[in-house]
Protein backbone atom coordinates (compact mmCIF):
# COMPACT_ATOMS: atom_id res chain seq x y z
CA UNK A 1 0.00 0.00 0.00
CA UNK A 2 1.25 3.32 -0.60
CA UNK A 3 0.87 6.03 2.36
CA UNK A 4 1.74 9.67 3.05
CA UNK A 5 2.58 9.18 6.46
CA UNK A 6 4.02 11.68 8.81
CA UNK A 7 6.91 10.08 10.68
CA UNK A 8 7.83 9.43 14.06
CA UNK A 9 9.43 6.61 14.45
CA UNK A 10 10.80 4.17 16.99
CA UNK A 11 13.05 1.13 15.48
CA UNK A 12 14.89 -1.69 15.79
CA UNK A 13 17.08 -2.24 12.94
CA UNK A 14 13.53 -1.95 13.37
CA UNK A 15 10.01 0.36 15.22
CA UNK A 16 7.66 3.26 14.90
CA UNK A 17 5.69 6.03 13.20
CA UNK A 18 2.63 7.95 13.07
CA UNK A 19 -0.60 8.96 10.78
CA UNK A 20 -4.15 9.78 11.59
CA UNK A 21 -7.67 11.32 10.44
CA UNK A 22 -10.97 12.23 11.94
CA UNK A 23 -13.98 11.79 10.10
CA UNK A 24 -16.02 14.51 10.40
CA UNK A 25 -19.47 14.40 8.85
CA UNK A 26 -21.01 17.62 7.09
CA UNK A 27 -24.78 17.34 4.91
CA UNK A 28 -25.12 14.32 4.27
CA UNK A 29 -26.82 12.92 0.62
CA UNK A 30 -29.92 11.63 0.50
CA UNK A 31 -30.11 8.44 0.23
CA UNK A 32 -32.69 5.85 -0.78
CA UNK A 33 -33.65 2.98 1.80
CA UNK A 34 -34.49 0.25 -0.58
CA UNK A 35 -31.41 0.79 -1.96
CA UNK A 36 -29.23 0.71 1.06
CA UNK A 37 -31.12 -2.55 1.65
CA UNK A 38 -29.97 -4.09 -1.44
CA UNK A 39 -26.50 -2.72 -1.28
CA UNK A 40 -26.15 -4.43 2.08
CA UNK A 41 -27.55 -7.79 0.96
CA UNK A 42 -25.36 -7.62 -1.91
CA UNK A 43 -22.16 -6.98 0.27
CA UNK A 44 -23.28 -9.69 2.75
CA UNK A 45 -23.40 -12.30 0.00
CA UNK A 46 -20.07 -10.97 -1.53
CA UNK A 47 -18.22 -10.99 1.92
CA UNK A 48 -20.06 -14.09 3.78
CA UNK A 49 -21.72 -13.00 6.25
CA UNK A 50 -24.80 -14.42 8.31
CA UNK A 51 -25.98 -12.96 11.39
CA UNK A 52 -27.26 -14.85 15.03
CA UNK A 53 -30.75 -12.97 14.75
CA UNK A 54 -32.54 -10.33 13.19
CA UNK A 55 -31.72 -8.32 15.69
CA UNK A 56 -28.11 -8.29 15.11
CA UNK A 57 -28.37 -8.49 10.86
CA UNK A 58 -31.15 -4.73 11.67
CA UNK A 59 -27.84 -3.43 13.94
CA UNK A 60 -25.06 -4.44 11.29
CA UNK A 61 -27.46 -2.92 9.14
CA UNK A 62 -27.77 0.46 10.31
CA UNK A 63 -23.81 0.79 11.02
CA UNK A 64 -23.56 -0.23 7.53
CA UNK A 65 -25.96 2.73 6.35
CA UNK A 66 -24.14 5.43 8.44
CA UNK A 67 -21.11 4.20 6.91
CA UNK A 68 -22.50 4.40 3.24
CA UNK A 69 -23.40 7.67 3.84
CA UNK A 70 -20.30 9.00 5.11
CA UNK A 71 -18.65 7.29 1.91
CA UNK A 72 -20.96 9.10 -0.43
CA UNK A 73 -20.52 12.61 1.46
CA UNK A 74 -16.62 12.00 1.45
CA UNK A 75 -16.25 11.10 -2.07
CA UNK A 76 -18.31 13.52 -3.02
CA UNK A 77 -16.67 16.31 -1.51
CA UNK A 78 -13.22 14.90 -1.95
CA UNK A 79 -12.09 17.77 -4.41
CA UNK A 80 -8.44 18.01 -2.89
CA UNK A 81 -8.43 14.79 -1.47
CA UNK A 82 -6.05 11.88 -3.27
CA UNK A 83 -8.06 8.77 -2.25
CA UNK A 84 -11.22 7.20 -1.87
CA UNK A 85 -13.36 4.85 0.18
CA UNK A 86 -15.66 2.49 -0.50
CA UNK A 87 -18.16 -0.27 1.43
CA UNK A 88 -15.05 -2.83 2.06
CA UNK A 89 -14.84 -5.62 4.23
CA UNK A 90 -15.03 -3.15 7.31
CA UNK A 91 -18.45 -1.59 6.25
CA UNK A 92 -20.19 -2.67 8.92
CA UNK A 93 -18.42 -1.95 11.63
CA UNK A 94 -18.10 1.31 14.20
CA UNK A 95 -15.41 3.15 14.27
CA UNK A 96 -14.61 1.57 17.97
CA UNK A 97 -15.07 -1.90 16.64
CA UNK A 98 -12.61 -1.28 14.07
CA UNK A 99 -9.79 -0.12 16.19
CA UNK A 100 -10.87 -2.47 18.90
CA UNK A 101 -10.60 -5.33 16.78
CA UNK A 102 -8.47 -4.80 14.23
CA UNK A 103 -5.49 -2.84 15.31
CA UNK A 104 -3.62 -3.58 18.65
CA UNK A 105 -0.51 -1.40 19.17
CA UNK A 106 -0.43 -0.79 22.63
CA UNK A 107 2.53 1.49 23.70
CA UNK A 108 3.65 1.04 27.44
CA UNK A 109 3.06 4.11 29.50
CA UNK A 110 6.55 4.05 30.53
CA UNK A 111 8.00 2.30 28.09
CA UNK A 112 11.59 1.48 28.66
CA UNK A 113 14.14 3.35 26.82
CA UNK A 114 17.59 1.61 24.88
CA UNK A 115 21.21 2.84 26.36
CA UNK A 116 21.75 6.02 23.67
CA UNK A 117 23.56 4.09 20.63
CA UNK A 118 24.47 6.21 17.38
CA UNK A 119 22.17 6.14 14.70
CA UNK A 120 23.34 3.30 12.53
CA UNK A 121 22.66 5.19 9.31
CA UNK A 122 23.53 8.60 9.84
CA UNK A 123 26.37 8.57 7.83
CA UNK A 124 24.09 7.58 4.59
CA UNK A 125 22.92 10.82 3.86
CA UNK A 126 24.35 11.30 0.67
CA UNK A 127 23.42 7.57 -0.43
CA UNK A 128 20.37 7.42 -0.15
CA UNK A 129 18.01 6.69 -3.23
CA UNK A 130 14.98 8.31 -4.04
CA UNK A 131 12.77 5.73 -4.61
CA UNK A 132 12.60 2.22 -2.63
CA UNK A 133 10.72 -0.66 -2.97
CA UNK A 134 11.60 -3.89 -0.54
CA UNK A 135 9.15 -6.01 -2.66
CA UNK A 136 11.12 -6.06 -5.72
CA UNK A 137 14.11 -7.87 -3.54
CA UNK A 138 13.78 -11.74 -3.63
CA UNK A 139 12.90 -12.86 -0.04
CA UNK A 140 12.83 -9.96 1.62
CA UNK A 141 8.90 -9.29 2.13
CA UNK A 142 6.92 -12.39 2.63
CA UNK A 143 3.48 -12.78 1.77
CA UNK A 144 0.75 -10.24 3.37
CA UNK A 145 -0.78 -11.83 6.10
CA UNK A 146 -4.54 -11.89 8.24
CA UNK A 147 -4.68 -11.04 11.86
CA UNK A 148 -8.29 -11.43 11.24
CA UNK A 149 -10.01 -10.55 14.50
CA UNK A 150 -7.39 -10.58 17.24
CA UNK A 151 -5.25 -7.19 17.80
CA UNK A 152 -1.90 -8.58 17.23
CA UNK A 153 -0.58 -5.94 14.77
CA UNK A 154 2.15 -5.88 17.07
CA UNK A 155 3.47 -9.62 15.81
CA UNK A 156 2.99 -9.22 12.49
CA UNK A 157 4.54 -6.03 12.44
CA UNK A 158 7.55 -7.57 14.18
CA UNK A 159 8.18 -10.64 12.10
CA UNK A 160 7.80 -8.51 9.17
CA UNK A 161 10.91 -6.32 10.06
CA UNK A 162 12.78 -9.63 11.32
CA UNK A 163 11.92 -11.19 7.84
CA UNK A 164 13.03 -7.98 6.25
CA UNK A 165 16.50 -8.27 7.88
CA UNK A 166 17.06 -12.46 7.39
CA UNK A 167 16.24 -12.24 4.02
CA UNK A 168 15.34 -15.87 3.51
CA UNK A 169 12.13 -15.48 2.19
CA UNK A 170 10.38 -17.60 5.21
CA UNK A 171 7.38 -16.30 7.06
CA UNK A 172 8.35 -16.04 10.62
CA UNK A 173 6.04 -17.01 13.53
CA UNK A 174 3.49 -14.50 14.28
CA UNK A 175 1.79 -17.01 16.76
CA UNK A 176 4.46 -17.62 18.39
CA UNK A 177 5.30 -13.89 19.89
CA UNK A 178 1.16 -13.21 20.11
CA UNK A 179 1.35 -16.83 22.83
CA UNK A 180 4.92 -16.22 24.30
CA UNK A 181 5.57 -12.43 24.68
CA UNK A 182 4.23 -13.01 28.47
CA UNK A 183 4.44 -8.96 28.69
CA UNK A 184 2.35 -7.79 25.73
CA UNK A 185 -1.58 -9.10 25.72
CA UNK A 186 -1.81 -11.30 22.79
CA UNK A 187 -4.92 -10.42 20.62
CA UNK A 188 -5.35 -7.72 23.21
CA UNK A 189 -2.59 -5.58 21.93
CA UNK A 190 1.30 -5.02 22.43
CA UNK A 191 4.02 -3.30 21.57
CA UNK A 192 6.83 -4.15 18.92
CA UNK A 193 10.17 -3.62 21.32
CA UNK A 194 8.79 -6.54 24.19
CA UNK A 195 9.01 -8.90 20.85
CA UNK A 196 12.29 -7.76 19.69
CA UNK A 197 13.28 -8.17 23.52
CA UNK A 198 11.88 -11.80 23.69
CA UNK A 199 12.93 -13.06 20.40
CA UNK A 200 16.76 -12.26 21.55
CA UNK A 201 16.16 -13.58 24.82
CA UNK A 202 14.17 -16.88 23.43
CA UNK A 203 17.64 -16.63 21.00
CA UNK A 204 15.23 -16.67 17.93
CA UNK A 205 12.08 -17.37 16.47
CA UNK A 206 10.75 -20.16 14.81
CA UNK A 207 8.82 -20.50 11.16
CA UNK A 208 5.28 -19.71 10.51
CA UNK A 209 5.06 -23.31 9.19
CA UNK A 210 6.44 -24.80 12.69
CA UNK A 211 4.12 -22.17 14.96
CA UNK A 212 1.43 -21.65 12.86
CA UNK A 213 -1.12 -18.65 13.12
CA UNK A 214 -4.83 -19.71 14.71
CA UNK A 215 -6.11 -16.24 15.64
CA UNK A 216 -6.48 -16.66 19.69
CA UNK A 217 -3.77 -16.78 22.29
CA UNK A 218 -2.67 -19.58 23.39
CA UNK A 219 0.01 -21.34 25.83
CA UNK A 220 3.53 -20.79 24.52
CA UNK A 221 4.67 -23.94 23.09
CA UNK A 222 7.97 -23.76 24.39
CA UNK A 223 8.97 -26.82 22.73
CA UNK A 224 7.94 -25.87 19.37
CA UNK A 225 9.63 -22.45 20.26
CA UNK A 226 13.14 -23.36 20.59
CA UNK A 227 13.51 -24.39 17.03
CA UNK A 228 14.59 -21.37 15.26
CA UNK A 229 14.49 -20.51 12.15
CA UNK A 230 15.78 -16.53 12.44
CA UNK A 231 18.00 -15.05 15.18
CA UNK A 232 18.49 -10.97 16.29
CA UNK A 233 20.55 -9.59 18.71
CA UNK A 234 19.47 -6.35 19.14
CA UNK A 235 17.71 -3.53 17.79
CA UNK A 236 17.95 0.24 17.62
CA UNK A 237 15.55 3.36 17.75
CA UNK A 238 15.33 5.80 14.87
CA UNK A 239 15.83 9.22 15.70
CA UNK A 240 12.13 10.44 16.50
CA UNK A 241 10.46 13.43 14.54
CA UNK A 242 12.36 13.59 11.41
CA UNK A 243 11.39 11.67 8.30
CA UNK A 244 15.20 12.41 6.90
CA UNK A 245 16.41 9.27 9.21
CA UNK A 246 13.38 7.20 8.61
CA UNK A 247 14.21 7.21 5.10
CA UNK A 248 18.04 6.51 5.58
CA UNK A 249 16.48 3.77 7.89
CA UNK A 250 14.08 2.06 4.74
CA UNK A 251 16.56 2.61 2.26
CA UNK A 252 18.60 0.05 4.15
CA UNK A 253 16.19 -2.37 5.39
CA UNK A 254 12.30 -3.05 6.20
CA UNK A 255 11.03 -0.83 9.33
CA UNK A 256 8.50 -2.04 12.20
CA UNK A 257 6.43 1.04 12.93
CA UNK A 258 2.98 2.32 14.35
CA UNK A 259 0.83 4.55 12.88
CA UNK A 260 -2.70 6.35 13.54
CA UNK A 261 -4.93 4.02 11.31
CA UNK A 262 -8.31 5.00 12.25
CA UNK A 263 -9.09 6.90 8.02
CA UNK A 264 -8.21 3.04 6.99
CA UNK A 265 -11.66 1.24 7.99
CA UNK A 266 -13.19 2.08 4.79
CA UNK A 267 -10.33 2.79 2.59
CA UNK A 268 -10.32 2.04 -0.66
CA UNK A 269 -7.11 2.79 -2.54
CA UNK A 270 -5.36 6.54 -3.49
CA UNK A 271 -2.97 8.00 -1.05
CA UNK A 272 -3.82 8.35 2.15
CA UNK A 273 -2.68 12.12 3.57
CA UNK A 274 -4.44 12.54 6.60
CA UNK A 275 -1.72 12.45 9.51
CA UNK A 276 -2.56 12.45 13.20
CA UNK A 277 -0.24 11.61 16.33
CA UNK A 278 -2.87 8.77 17.79
CA UNK A 279 -1.03 5.42 17.33
CA UNK A 280 -2.77 2.52 17.31
CA UNK A 281 -1.77 0.13 14.51
CA UNK A 282 1.87 -1.44 13.84
CA UNK A 283 2.55 -2.54 10.44
CA UNK A 284 5.92 -2.49 8.28
CA UNK A 285 7.17 -0.08 6.39
CA UNK A 286 8.68 -1.96 2.55
CA UNK A 287 9.21 1.25 1.21
CA UNK A 288 8.75 4.83 0.22
CA UNK A 289 9.08 6.67 -3.11
CA UNK A 290 7.19 9.86 -4.43
CA UNK A 291 3.67 9.50 -6.68
CA UNK A 292 4.12 10.15 -10.33
CA UNK A 293 0.26 10.75 -10.61
CA UNK A 294 -0.01 13.55 -7.42
CA UNK A 295 3.41 14.54 -6.99
CA UNK A 296 3.14 13.53 -3.07
CA UNK A 297 5.56 11.69 -1.50
CA UNK A 298 4.92 8.32 0.22
CA UNK A 299 5.44 5.58 2.26
CA UNK A 300 4.93 2.20 1.25
CA UNK A 301 3.59 -0.46 3.87
CA UNK A 302 2.77 -4.20 5.06
CA UNK A 303 -0.22 -4.49 6.57
CA UNK A 304 -2.17 -7.20 8.23
CA UNK A 305 -5.29 -7.24 6.71
CA UNK A 306 -5.34 -9.83 4.40
CA UNK A 307 -4.34 -10.05 0.38
CA UNK A 308 -7.89 -8.66 -0.38
CA UNK A 309 -7.36 -5.19 1.58
CA UNK A 310 -3.95 -5.01 0.34
CA UNK A 311 -4.93 -5.51 -3.10
CA UNK A 312 -7.15 -2.34 -2.94
CA UNK A 313 -4.96 -0.63 -0.91
CA UNK A 314 -1.91 -1.32 -3.86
Amino acid sequence: MALSLQAKVLINVLMMLGTWATQSMSGRPFIDEDAITQKHEQWMAHHGRNYQDNAEKERRFQIFKTNLEFIENFNSNAINKTYQLSLNIFAELTDEEFLATYTGYRMPSLPKTNKTTPFKYADQADEVPENKDWREVEGVVTSVKNQQQCGCCWAFSSVGAVEGIIRNGVSLSAQQLVDCVSNNNGCGGGWMTNAFEYIIQNQGIVSEDDYPYNQVQGMCNSGTASNSAAKITGYRNVPSNDESYLKMAVANQPVSVAIDASTFKLYSGGFNGDCGTRLNHAVTLVGYGTSAEYGSKYWLIKNSWGVNWEKMAT
